[in-house]
């Protein structure tokens, strides 16, 4: 990649704009990073400031304390910042810097953006850059690895049962007929029309589905099910599922307001 963009904002070369926000000395902000990357692992961090990790994919966690926040391709973290460093500058840099084990990039070490302080003791808040330093030791490689385990523990635990249903489904990346490189499960891409989703088709009572919608249907309703992801490729690109709610709907469960 030649660049990356924090909400489609960053320099390059001479030209472009970095995106820029303002916090209120001693008040407390909740950051919500997204990751959207196609090949790309980021360290975020944010000069001299503690990051509490409260929420990822949606989910409320125990929340722990970091300056390095880890994170893979298509992965969502909430943390919560709090403006206490006032007394160290007026401005500081937020930082994604990619993960050199999986991940090149031509501008590696310049994909920032900036996070200013108010200055109630001037007419306008300064508009230099940043000039702090990145957090000591965090931001090298962590081979792709992302955030440990042991720190996403889910804020209200759920105990699967001991019997469960395995649906096990294979993924590549192959060309189609027309030679384009194509994400593959179970032998088909997908393809959904935008104005007939899935979630619409359930709730117009369809219950057939074409190969290129890749739904999954499970046999039993009001069950813990197993899903088995494999691939042979060898490239870095975790898994991750888009549209549980549909998991949820073809599992039996009931559609709601």
């Amino acid at each position: 990649m030649d660049n990356g963009l924090i909400n489609g904002m960053n320099v390059f070369g001479s030209s472009g704009e970095r995106w820029t926000t303002t916090f209120q000395p001693g008040k407390t902000y909740r950051l919500r990073f997204v990751n959207a990357a196609v090949d790309s692992f980021f360290a975020i961090s944010i000069d001299n400031h503690v990051m509490q990790v409260i929420s990822t994919d949606f989910v409320p966690i125990t929340p722990y304390n970091t300056t390095t926040l880890h994170m893979g391709i298509g992965q969502r973290y909430d943390v919560l910042v709090t403006a206490d460093q006032e007394s160290t500058a007026d401005a500081f840099w937020l930082r994604a810097v990619p993960d050199s084990y999986c991940s090149n990039n031509a501008n590696q070490d310049n994909i920032m953006g900036i996070i200013r302080y108010a200055n109630a003791n001037a007419s306008s808040t300064s508009t230099a850059d940043p000039t702090t330093s990145a957090q000591a030791g965090g931001l090298e490689s962590n081979n792709c690895f992302g955030e440990s385990n042991a720190n996403i523990v889910p804020a209200v635990s759920k105990t699967v049962a001991p019997s469960l249903s395995i649906l096990t489904e294979s993924m590549e990346f192959a060309p189609n007929s027309q030679g384009l490189q194509r994400w593959y499960l179970d032998g088909s891409t997908f393809f959904q029309p935008w104005e007939t989703p899935t979630a619409l088709q359930l709730v117009n009572g369809q219950q057939t589905f074409n190969s290129s919608q890749n739904v999954v249907v499970a046999s039993t309703s009001e069950a813990w099910h197993y899903l088995v992801i494999e691939t042979v490729e060898t490239f870095a690109h975790p898994i991750h599922l888009h549209g549980m709610f549909l998991v949820y709907c073809l599992l039996g469960g009931e559609l709601s307001d």
